[in-house]
C-alpha cells in the first residue's frame, strides 16, 4: 500500500480563550506572599469534595472553596449508582453509605402506560448488587467528614473572581479570590458583613461549580 499523503491543507485556528498563555514580554507580577497551592477546586458539591479527599488521601493538599456560606440542606440528586459505591468502597465510606441509605434493586421504565424496559443491579459486575438512594447532603456530610479527618477543610463564602495563567519557571495559574464573611441576621438570612480577596497560584485548577460554573467561563469552555 502507498504511502498517505501528508494533509497540507491548513485548518482555522480556533479561537483563543480567555486563559490563552500571556505573552512572554507581558508576564503577571507574582508577590512573594502569595500561596502557593498545588490543586484549587472551585465547588465542594460531591464532585469536589470527592476530589479534594481522594487527593488529601494522597498527601497532596487541596485549597477547595465555594461561593455558598455553608452547606446546602435541600436534597439534588439523591440516586448513588454501583460504580460510585465502589469508590466509596475503595474510601472506606461504602458501609456507611449503605447503611443510611434505601437500597434500589432495579429500575422499570414506563411510557404512555406500558413498561418499555427494565434494568437490575444485580445484573451488574460489582459486588453491590443495589443502588442506593440517599439526600445529597448527607452524601456531602460523609465525604466533608473524610476530607476533614485528613487535614482538609472548606472554605466557604469564598468565590472565584479571576484566572490568569502564568509563564516562566513556576508557571500555573493566578487565581483571585473573594472571601466574606457572613453571619445570620435577625430574621435568620445570611448577609454579609465584610468581604476581602485574595489570591493563589495552583498548578491546576478543577471546575466543581455545576451547571453556572464560573471556573468554565474564565477558561471559555
Amino acid at each position: 500500500m502507498p504511502p498517505r499523503a501528508e494533509d497540507t491543507t491548513s485548518s482555522p485556528s480556533p479561537p483563543a480563550s480567555p486563559l490563552a498563555a500571556t505573552p512572554s514580554d507581558d508576564h503577571i507580577a507574582v508577590d512573594d506572599n502569595v500561596e502557593h497551592v498545588p490543586v484549587l477546586i472551585v465547588g465542594s458539591g460531591p464532585t469536589g469534595l470527592l476530589l479534594a479527599g481522594q487527593l488529601a488521601r494522597r498527601s497532596v493538599a487541596p485549597h477547595l472553596i465555594d461561593r455558598n456560606p455553608a452547606p446546602l440542606e435541600w436534597d439534588r440528586a439523591t440516586v448513588i449508582n454501583t460504580a460510585t459505591l465502589e469508590v466509596m468502597d475503595a474510601l472506606g465510606l461504602a458501609d456507611r453509605f449503605c447503611d443510611e441509605g434505601v437500597h434500589i434493586r432495579g429500575v422499570k421504565m414506563h411510557s404512555g402506560g406500558e413498561t418499555i424496559g427494565t434494568y437490575r443491579f444485580e445484573e451488574n459486575e460489582s459486588r453491590f448488587g443495589h443502588g442506593l438512594g440517599l439526600s445529597e447532603e448527607r452524601t456531602e456530610h460523609f465525604l466533608t467528614e473524610y476530607l476533614e479527618a485528613r487535614g482538609g477543610t472548606v472554605r466557604w463564602s469564598s468565590k472565584l473572581l479571576d484566572l490568569e495563567v502564568l509563564e516562566g519557571d513556576k508557571g500555573g495559574v493566578l487565581a483571585t479570590i473573594e472571601r466574606s464573611t457572613v453571619v445570620d441576621d435577625a430574621e435568620g438570612s445570611k448577609e454579609v458583613v465584610a468581604s476581602h480577596t485574595y489570591r493563589v497560584r495552583a498548578d491546576y485548577v478543577v471546575g466543581c461549580d455545576g451547571i453556572r460554573s464560573r471556573t468554565r467561563e474564565l477558561a471559555g469552555i
